[in-house]
């Protein structure tokens, strides 16, 4: 099979048993319009900034995608680290005020989010009856449970 072709079986093979319209929405797709792209955790760095440098945003805190939340935090890093540097003489103590006010909350949000992706993304059977809780629970509950978790 052409690569475009062998993406979209592998996509087919992924989704299968979840929601029926997806699994149409990928073969309606124009195959040279499917690509896929693996998703992978890793844990965030011990430190995120030494004397000179700093990182924000997945460098520094990396999420699962499941609750589209990574580039808002990463907006907010940006931020909230722009607003230290401003009111610091000595970029060390902004990078250290950063990490002490980010690392806690981003923390939190990427173990929903991993948990998230466990529930909606899983084989076994956390996944199984996860997508099943999710089908039946009123829509309001996910909007309002993403709302918490972006602040």
């Amino acid at each position: 099979l052409p690569e475009s072709e062998a993406s979209v079986e592998r996509l087919l093979a992924a989704v299968d048993g979840w929601a029926v319209p997806l699994a149409s929405m990928i073969r309606e797709t124009p195959a040279e319009q499917v690509s896929c792209v693996p998703v992978s955790h890793r844990s965030s760095p011990w430190r995120w900034h030494d004397d000179r440098h700093v990182v924000i945003g997945d460098a520094a805190h990396a999420m699962l995608p499941a609750l589209g939340l990574g580039a808002g935090h990463a907006i907010v890093d940006a931020a909230l680290l722009a607003g230290l540097l401003a009111g610091e003489a000595d970029p060390r103590q902004a990078f250290v005020g950063f990490e002490a006010i980010r690392r806690r909350e981003v923390t939190r949000v990427a173990r929903s989010a991993a948990r998230a992706w466990d529930v909606s993304h899983g084989h076994g059977l956390v996944g199984r009856v996860g997508r099943v809780a999710a089908d039946l629970a009123p829509s309001f509950l996910a909007v309002r449970a993403v709302a918490s978790l972006a602040g």
